[in-house]
């Protein structure tokens, strides 16, 4: 495990015309400075797209070339092929190259390798097809620098071939007529940094000069933007300023793909489209159609004027989105559970797992969950039925995965990628070398000394100053990303006071964190399910963002890190010291109760226990002198939240059972809950009531609720973290039954914490708490 360590900001000087610049704030002004951009002049452009004077695309070398062939072959009426890949960056760069050369006349096809099939690149296969249908010009995008043998077979078969790619140079390059590589520019260059539909937009670019349909040029950016965002280009010169074009486009799509995806994505407010919502929205859905499909039909998705065809793309999108998600959370479980048999693992500078039979398409996906569980570099690998192991590895700050692979050249039958992100694949027999191997090579990189993270802090806030207005400030800095990372602020002496699970796979929390004048923000706290709480006071390192959630604008912080607070006094609003009164064993515990009854005394009563004792569920609690806890608690998180929002100085604990065993009673109780929601509120169902009502985790009821609609008994029309919609009736899902096992297995969670709330001793659950 790495430590890290905070790096503080030093003071600096600002110059009055860049504050001036900045609207007055020297927050803004002053993480300019510390960015590298020292004056107004600097500033202006990097600010404000329209100062900003782009490059000539014919900086790239043997654009001039290239474009001289493209344009014969329009004039010719010649055959181009544009051959693509399956990632965003990928499919906007074949649907640009496409779209332009067809609103240019030219005879145009497309190919994207399907990932299960050809993997990344030129395959001589493919390539045959292809060239046999009868090509005169092969045109790649974000891929090909490396394609000598593709290229060669090409070459000697008449075929003229022009490479746009972004990817490391090869040693030499293939022997194409022309080859637009950004990486040919010197590191400062403005292009240097564009991804591959970066690199396809310039050679589109010098192929509209002179052409009097520059606004269709224009309505391609939204395409530009997609690319460079989920492609996480370092966001500089070119690169940043065609994002910023691009998110206005998007902003006022007219492609009916991307609109259909943004009412099945519940983008409300199109104007708010920022590069967070292509990032964590857009692209993963994108993504999961070259991840575990046929990614050509990206293509039809961006370029299609049929509202109908582009909503049935749309749902196409959304299930497979889905199924990645329900993938990821599979492969990490199977990953965590290994880790639990074999903690060695982690004793090694690389974290490598396999297992039969995973996903390629979602490995490093999961690759880069565990970079953030373990702080290492990680490679997980699919094994598959010839024999080989395929991988992709993610790594961390300070370590060149793909240079450390390079070192292995003789163990890998195949391999590449960049510094932080690479694939592999050899004989699956070699598992046990590769790891020791490539361990070896990683720590001639960082010596033996475990790595030491630093997060760079950009300013001290004050918890009770955080406003909207201050993170509208913040974003004028926007688009946020790689070369132009987010702000890192840090409050001091605060406390958490409350905590709640939240995501449709329950693994993010949102906590509500006080400082020491009672001032309260909302944290949100992703992936942070499975992580402690911190106990006392913390100095907190968050990110300032602004949520737009159902369209509604209001300020979000975002969890980064939190240390002991350095503070000496911390005005806390922790729980008085508890006072226990056991009395789970009692052979009366009615008339144990009834003993006790006060005005100042609650009683926490969930399921059908509702119906023997008057008292409240876990959304009625408030603060009390004592807490009566009726009902065995389903989980450790519900316990905790329930003893937060009292804060009893007694806690008397009985444990009486919820009214439901299994799974099927479960069910059939939320069946219920669905019927009261739709005929008396409309069809809404708040989770936290129904999990009071059911005695069971918010995470069981949504599994349930998504049971009944897979069993046609409900349709879910809405989903947020806290409120679902849904309408009576639906249609049967397959899913039928692997969601009820999935239920089954929260079942079983509760169960197993029912068993430890009845079994263990008073003072190990109030450690608990």
């Amino acid at each position: 495990m790495t430590s890290t360590r905070w790096q503080l900001p030093k003071k600096v000087d600002i110059p009055s015309d860049l504050l001036a610049l900045c609207g007055g704030s020297e927050l803004v002004a002053s993480l300019l400075i510390r960015r590298g951009i020292q004056t107004a002049a600097d500033a202006k452009p990097f600010l404000k797209p329209a100062f900003y004077i782009p490059s000539s695309p014919y900086e790239l070398p043997q654009m001039d070339i290239a474009v001289e062939r493209i344009r014969r072959a329009l004039e010719e009426g010649e055959t181009i092929c544009v051959w693509g890949d399956f990632d965003v960056d990928g499919q906007t760069s074949t649907a640009l190259l496409v779209s332009a050369l067809r609103h240019l006349g030219g005879q145009v096809r497309y190919h994207i390798p399907i990932r299960a099939v050809e993997s990344h690149g030129i395959k001589l296969p493919a390539l045959e097809v292809e060239i046999r249908r009868g090509v005169d010009l092969l045109l790649t995008c974000d891929t090909g620098v490396s394609a000598h043998e593709a290229v060669d077979y090409a070459v000697a078969r008449g075929v003229d071939v022009v490479i746009t790619d972004h990817h490391d140079l090869p040693e030499t390059l293939p022997a194409a007529l022309a080859v637009l590589n950004p990486k040919r520019l010197p590191p400062a260059h403005p292009l240097r940094e564009l991804p591959g539909v970066g690199c396809a937009y310039k050679l589109v670019e010098a192929l509209f000069e002179g052409h009097e349909d520059v606004d269709w040029l224009a309505s391609t950016l939204d395409l530009v933007a997609l690319g460079i965002v989920a492609d996480v280009a370092v966001l500089r010169g070119d690169a940043r300023y065609l994002v910023q074009r691009g998110l206005e486009v998007l902003r006022q799509t007219t492609r009916e793909g991307l609109r259909q995806l943004y009412l099945k994505a519940k983008i409300t407010n199109p104007a708010l489209v920022t590069e967070t919502t292509i990032g964590f929205t857009i692209a993963p859905r994108m993504n999961a159609l070259g991840r575990l499909s046929d990614a050509n039909a990206a293509v039809e998705f961006l370029t299609t004027s049929s509202a109908a065809r582009a909503q049935e793309l749309a749902e196409q999108l959304e299930l497979l989105n889905a199924k990645r998600r329900m993938l990821v959370e599979h492969v990490f479980s199977a990953v965590q559970a290994r880790l639990k048999t074999e903690p060695g693992l982690l004793d090694h500078a690389v974290l490598v797992v396999e297992g039969e039979g995973w996903p390629g398409g979602v490995i490093g996906i999961v690759a880069s969950r565990l970079v953030e569980a373990y702080d290492r570099p990680v490679v997980l690998l699919t094994l598959d039925e010839q024999g080989m192991a395929r991988g992709s590895a993610r790594s961390v700050d300070g370590v060149d995965i793909s240079a450390a692979l390079r070192k292995l050249d003789d163990l890998l039958t195949e391999y590449g990628g960049h510094p932080m992100a690479a694939g592999m694949a050899f004989p699956s027999d070699q598992i046990q070398r590769f790891r020791s191997l490539l361990g070896r090579a990683v720590k001639e990189q960082i010596g033996e000394e475990p790595l030491v993270r630093t997060l760079n802090v950009d300013a001290r806030i004050v918890w009770s100053s955080l406003s909207l207005e201050l993170a509208d400030a913040l974003n004028q800095m926007a688009p946020f990303g790689a070369g132009n990372s987010r702000p890192v602020f840090i409050s001091e002496g605060l406390q958490v006071v409350e905590s709640h699970i939240l995501g449709k796979d329950h693994r993010h929390r949102k906590l509500i964190v006080s400082d020491q004048g009672g001032a309260m923000q909302e944290v949100l706290w992703w992936n942070g399910s499975g992580e402690p709480l911190p106990e006392g006071a913390i100095d907190l390192a968050y990110h300032l963002v602004v949520n737009t959630y159902h369209g509604q604008r209001r300020v979000q912080l975002e969890w980064v890190d939190a240390r002991p607070s350095m503070d000496a006094v911390v005005a806390t609003h922790r729980l008085r010291k508890l006072e226990i009164l056991d009395h789970r064993d009692v052979d009366s515990p009615f008339n144990v109760l009834s003993a006790y009854s006060s005005e100042g005394m609650l009683v926490w009563v969930e399921g059908d226990s509702a119906r023997i004792v008057k008292g409240k569920r876990r959304h009625q609690l408030a603060p009390a002198e004592s807490l009566a806890i009726w009902t065995v608690p389903p989980s450790l998180d519900v316990l905790q939240a329930a003893v937060r929002k009292v804060k009893p100085g007694t806690l008397m604990l009985f444990a009486q059972n919820a009214g439901w065993r299994d799974a099927a009673e479960l069910l059939k109780l939320l069946a219920g809950v669905a019927k009261h929601a739709l005929i008396h509120v409309d069809g809404r169902i708040d989770l936290e009531r129904a999990a009071g009502a059911c005695a069971a985790t918010e995470r069981a009821v949504t599994i349930g609720l998504r049971v009944l609609a897979a069993q046609g008994d409900i349709t879910i029309k809405e989903s947020s973290p806290q409120v679902w919609s849904i309408a009576a009736e639906g249609e049967e899902s397959e899913e039928a039954s692997s969601l009820f096992e999935m239920l089954k297995e929260q079942v079983a969670e509760i169960q197993a914490y029912r068993d430890f709330y009845r079994n263990e001793t008073s003072e190990a659950l109030l450690s608990d708490l």
